[in-house]
């Protein structure tokens, strides 16, 4: 067999999979060990999260131990991609774990173990034949040795993460030495004042050079670490001598000081040494993504990302941009504006695109649906309900269907039956609803079942508990039987009961019966013909309100539900809006205030609007439609309600939905597993399927599709702070929304990685669509969005001060008649020479309109019976 077509089979890109030699893999089996052996001949030593992926898929293929091994033809070893293959061997072949906690030289194909005395060499030798022998059997060839270094300081590691951590490693080329051993590392933003013989780190992302008078060649290296950036000077002989380049991290000895024809502080440096990355993760592609999904710790309790942080990545990544889309808030904005400009200094330029995601509610209740008139008291109502094999109409049947006739307020006739499906019943659907398998084997077929249900129903007003759910089920039928649609009205018990009743919580059905003191077994609930039971009592009460309220018709209903605010009561969906210009920043901070005045939900075991910790911003549909020409409107993530109609709706429904957005978002397969284990969805086949409607809907429609990776931390190994967000209970009791409450479920299963992924990684996330089309998605797509958007400056690099026409006029006269009342006319020379100088020093320093502007509010207030104290700016103006 050709390596090449098992690459492939294990998931690899041909890019990937070009990383290996197009030859025959040697394949031996024994039986004894039920050891399956695979040699991939390879050029040199591939990126280990390639040979991670093919371990894994190999183990998922076969039911046997498997052992991948690499013939490399080259012996040369990239240090940072051989210490993941030794973390990777250390845990895989249960070798002594506090490895980990040393230093590491690689040598000449030698990896040196940095010893301090007998017990750490002790540890190294018991360990160094088993680590030789795993290297040995996937085809490392290195020797394994140690080397004592004599010194009274212990080695203060803590994880295995110093095994990728600087260290330094002879310069390419040999200058003259200063000794510098001894200089203390200093962090670059601890120099302030002038300092001598120190040493400090960091990534260099300029290089300038000019030739000095004597014909010495200056240097200037321009250096970013964590948070802070710095520029040092060095002189040279010959342009020649440098041999660094942008990009490389390294370790600068020299002095900060004074350079007087610069009026400013440098660093001078006496040394340079080329040190190991900073910043290892790298976007090698040649053709780069841009994220549009970011959040940083502006999004409460759930991003880690620090703003900076997320930008500089961005800049490191070699993006054109990045879209920073916090929850609710734009607070992180004036820190991703710094971090821009700080980085726009170099070769390199990166825009920061500004962005929100937001709650959006629907604009009206849906309580009505087929509107015909008729008076609510004397009509004739089906309560109805249906039991189905999952959420979507279009993936799934219906397995179970329960109806109550009500006529005068009253209880007529009833009627239940099972239908065949032609799938098997999932094990959580049975667990649920208590259906089983002999139940529905002797249900009705499709056609039998739709009969009896036109019988039933005949043209008599529908009623059911989120009715579009078990309504699409009943149309989805009739599609697929060549019926015409159901054109009865229906009213939807879930929005009546939000428009007549005040819950705090939840509208479900059980809820609404228990306001109305309706018997509500939990234990026998999801039973169709029990719900339909139940719903008929509801509808009863409901009705009794309705009258009460002066609500006799569906005239009436429909008035209401156009007229009612629905946003404290309707489900938010998430929504993402991009600014695509300086209006477009104003219209989305109109937005976000709004969201957090008008449209502000109190949520939670709150019941007092006073408690704002509960409180929830939302923004109406139509708020953003008033404003959306200068912004650019998203799917977001599967919390969309893009996604549920996706999800649960028709096709119809889908576009109708899609046309509202400028771009649909589609996040890597791994993004979604949540709605697998919690059975939101029934399988990955599932969500593949409605990913793929979803695309080719909004492909139909002339929508961009992007890739968004909804990036909540930088590098996956931060995940684990997230996590900690998603288990804690947060005020008044409120729970994240990825929090599973099913204690064996939340145990065996991962919250996915939402890391900022490179390009490749991105590539490598939609293994189930065509790659050219994951190229569009990851790299055109998201590169044709940034093209319509503006370098915006959230904070004008320039002060501007109000105007108010003739107000350094009406300033001086002010002033000027009070002191003629204070002092008489004309003024003692003393008064009049302070009052010019301090009248000067306002009004020509632009301050003139500040004070004018004041005294109108003091004055305003003082006119209107409230007092204003001396302290305070606006008091002492």
């Amino acid at each position: 067999m050709q390596a090449f077509d098992l690459l492939v089979q294990c998931g690899l890109t041909k890019d990937q999979a070009s990383l290996f030699k197009n030859e025959s893999i040697d394949i031996t089996y024994s039986l004894s060990s039920n050891l399956l052996h695979i040699i991939f001949p390879v050029t040199k030593l591939v990126p280990f999260r390639l040979y991670e992926k093919i371990n894994n898929s190999l183990k998922e293929r076969f039911s046997c131990e498997i052992l991948v091994s690499l013939d490399c033809e080259s012996a040369t070893l990239d240090y940072q991609n051989l210490m993941k293959y030794m973390i990777y061997l250390i845990k895989e072949y249960k070798i002594d774990p506090r490895l980990l906690n040393f230093s590491t030289r690689l040598i000449e194909q030698q990896l040196y173990y940095m010893v301090n005395n007998d017990e750490q060499t002790t540890i190294v030798k018991d360990a160094m034949y088993l680590l030789s022998t795993a290297l040995t059997e996937i085809g490392i060839r290195l020797k394994v040795n140690y080397e004592l270094r004599p010194t009274t300081n212990k080695v203060d590691v803590k994880s295995e993460v110093e095994m990728v951590l600087p260290k330094t490693v002879a310069p390419k080329k040999t200058r003259k030495k200063t000794k510098t051993a001894d200089f203390p590392l200093v962090a670059i933003h601890q120099l302030v004042d002038e300092v001598s013989n120190v040493k400090v780190k960091g990534v260099i992302f300029k290089i300038d050079k000019r030739v000095t008078r004597t014909n010495n060649v200056e240097v200037t290296l321009y250096l970013y670490h964590e948070n802070d950036a710095i520029d040092a000077v060095m002189y040279l002989d010959d342009e020649d001598e440098l041999d660094f380049k942008v990009g490389q991290s390294v370790m600068l000895a020299g002095s900060y000081q004074y350079y007087s024809f610069k009026k400013e502080n440098r660093f001078r440096i006496s040394d340079i040494t080329l040190i190991e990355d900073l910043y290892p993760r790298k976007d090698e592609a040649i053709a780069k993504r841009i994220e549009l999904h970011a959040h940083t710790k502006s999004s409460e309790m759930d991003g880690i990302s620090d703003t900076t942080e997320l930008v500089k990545r961005a800049y490191q990544y070699g993006h054109d941009a990045v879209a920073i889309t916090d929850h609710m808030v734009v607070h992180s904005f004036p820190a991703a504006q710094r971090a821009m400009n700080s980085l726009n200094k170099g070769e390199h330029k990166i825009k920061v695109i500004y962005g929100v995601e937001m709650n959006m509610v629907e604009d009206e209740l849906h309580i009505v649906s087929n509107h015909h008139s008729a008076n609510l008291m004397n009509s004739t109502y089906i309560a109805f309900d249906v039991e189905t094999t999952g959420l979507s109409s279009r993936l799934d049947e219906m397995i179970e269907f329960g109806a109550v006739k009500v006529v005068n307020q009253s209880v007529v006739a009833s009627k239940q039956f099972f239908i065949k499906p032609s799938k098997e019943i999932p094990a959580y659907i049975q667990k649920l609803t208590g259906i089983t398998k002999k139940e529905t084997d002797t249900g009705l077929s499709l056609s039998e079942a739709m009969v009896q249900i036109q019988e039933f129903i005949g043209d008599d007003i529908l009623v059911a508990h989120n009715a579009r759910f078990d309504m699409r089920f009943l149309q989805e039928a009739r599609r697929k039987l060549n019926l015409p649609p159901l054109k009865n009205t229906l009213i939807d018990t879930l929005d009546l009961s939000r428009l007549i009743i005040d819950l705090k919580r939840s509208y479900s059905l059980g809820s609404v019966a228990r306001y109305y003191r309706i018997a509500y077994d939990q234990s026998v609930a999801h039973r169709a013909d029990y719900d339909a039971q139940v719903l008929s009592s509801v509808l009863i009460s409901l009705l009794a309100d309705c009258e009460s309220q002066g609500i006799h018709s569906t005239d009436d209903l429909l008035k209401h539900q156009q007229d009612f605010e629905t946003f404290d009561k309707s489900m938010k969906y998430h929504v993402n809006l991009l600014a695509k210009d300086s209006q477009g920043l104003k219209e989305l901070y109109k937005l976000v205030s709004l969201s957090h005045t008008k449209y502000l939900r109190f949520r939670g075991k709150s019941v007092k609007k006073s408690n704002e910790s509960n409180a929830e911003p939302r923004i109406p549909r139509h708020e953003i439609e008033k404003v959306r020409e200068h912004l650019l409107i998203g799917s977001a993530c599967y919390n969309s309600l893009l996604f549920e109609i996706a999800r649960t709706g028709s096709m119809e429904e889908l576009e109708t939905e899609m046309s509202f957005y400028d771009y649909v978002e589609i996040q890597p397969l791994s993004n979604y597993e949540p709605l697998i284990y919690t059975n939101s969805l029934k399988s990955k086949e599932e969500l593949i399927q409605i990913l793929k409607d979803i695309i080719f809907t909004a492909k139909k429609l002339n929508k961009l599709v992007v890739a968004t990776g909804d990036v909540h931390y930088v590098d996956q190994e931060d995940k684990i702070f997230r996590d900690v967000y998603v288990n804690a209970i947060g005020l008044g009791g409120v729970r994240h929304p990825l929090y599973v409450y099913d204690n064996a479920v939340r145990r065996n299963n991962e919250l996915p990685s939402q890391h900022f992924r490179t390009t490749q990684e991105m590539l490598e996330g939609y293994p189930y669509l065509d790659p050219e089309l994951v190229k569009q998605m990851v790299i055109d797509n998201s590169q044709k969005i940034n093209e319509q958007i503006e370098v915006i400056q959230p904070i004008p690099a320039e002060l501007y001060t109000p105007h108010i026409e003739g107000s350094d006029y009406k300033l001086k006269e002010i002033c000027y008649n009070n002191a003629h009342r204070i002092y008489g006319n004309p003024l003692p020379e003393l008064v009049e020479k302070r009052l010019v100088r301090e009248l000067n020093s306002i009004i020509t320093n632009g301050y003139g309109v500040i004070y004018y502007t004041s005294y109108l509010l003091v004055k305003h207030s003082l006119e209107h019976g409230y007092m204003v104290g001396s302290r305070g700016s606006v008091g002492s103006s």
